[in-house]
């Protein structure tokens, strides 16, 4: 891992969340560039600002450094939706997720 994951990973977060560079560096109380500058390399956050970065994705630490994980994200909404759920609607969850997720060379899916 290296920087250009970094700023790729914030770049992706940024772009999933549908707000541009500048409204999300305006709600994190930073000038209006400052998002810009961490996504072309032009700087690098702090520990602090990544801890930041991931409260504002609502997106936990481990997952933001998971690159296995491609929609960190997305992910996450699906877990807040998946906790709501009740016990036979989580294991109907749970059957769709494993099927969607099985390759056509892996009829057993791949875990």
């Amino acid at each position: 891992m290296d920087e250009t994951f970094i700023r790729e990973r914030i770049s992706q977060l940024a772009a999933e969340s549908g707000k541009s560079e500048k409204q999300i560096s305006r709600e994190l109380g930073r000038s209006a560039g400052y998002i810009q500058a961490l996504t072309s390399g032009k700087s690098m956050p702090s520990i602090t600002m990544l801890f930041q970065l991931c409260e504002y994705f609502e997106v936990s630490p481990r997952d933001f450094f998971d690159p296995g994980i491609k929609y960190p994200l997305t992910l996450q909404n699906i877990l807040t939706c998946a906790s709501h759920l009740n016990d036979d609607d989580l294991e109907t969850l749970e059957m769709i997720s494993r099927k969607l997720s099985m390759s056509p060379e892996d009829p057993e899916g791949s875990e």
